[in-house]
């Protein structure tokens, strides 16, 4: 897979925070890549994927609450792997990227963080599947005023059973 996304949310961002009802429109250019391998007969497969964005406009730093003058950075960046059956009917992945804080728009990565996941799945039989996923984030630039640098994890175990 290869892909370019260009994403335009006008009139929404407002660069010097909400309380100022200066907007401008929010521009996202994202590239993405993803190739798979066949590593075995038996079903064996490995993908790997990359992406790298980049927001045209972001807001300041000091409507993000953090230091420095002018604007936040623009960048967003991950890279990952999954291997499908890695073990019969298992599969697990890894991710890992971060995000400048005028990368506003992730589903999975908040702005000013950096993420790394592990997800594991076990298709029990065609109906039951068990997954687990982990994520570990910490940001990358301390906020004005907070005594650290925010870090947390959230875990997630899911059954399913489709009928």
């Amino acid at each position: 897979m290869r892909a370019l996304s260009v994403t335009v949310y006008p009139d929404t961002l407002a660069p010097k925070g909400i309380e100022n009802p200066e907007r401008e429109d929010y521009v996202l250019a994202a590239f993405k890549l993803a190739a798979g391998w066949d590593l075995n007969d038996a079903g064996r497969r490995l993908v790997a994927v990359a992406e790298l964005a980049h927001a045209l406009d972001t807001p300041q730093d000091s409507a993000l609450q953090l230091p420095g003058a002018g604007d936040v950075g623009a960048w967003g960046w991950q890279i990952g792997a999954d291997i499908d059956d890695l073990f019969p009917r298992h599969s697990m992945g890894i991710n890992y990227g971060q995000s400048d804080g005028g990368m506003l728009l992730s589903n999975d990565f908040r702005p000013n963080n950096e993420l790394f996941e592990y997800r594991w799945q076990f298709q029990a039989t065609p109906a039951l599947r068990f997954e687990f996923r982990a994520r570990w984030r910490r940001e990358l630039e301390r906020r004005i005023d907070a005594p650290f640098l925010q870090r947390d994890r959230d875990i997630r175990f899911r059954t399913t059973y489709r009928f």
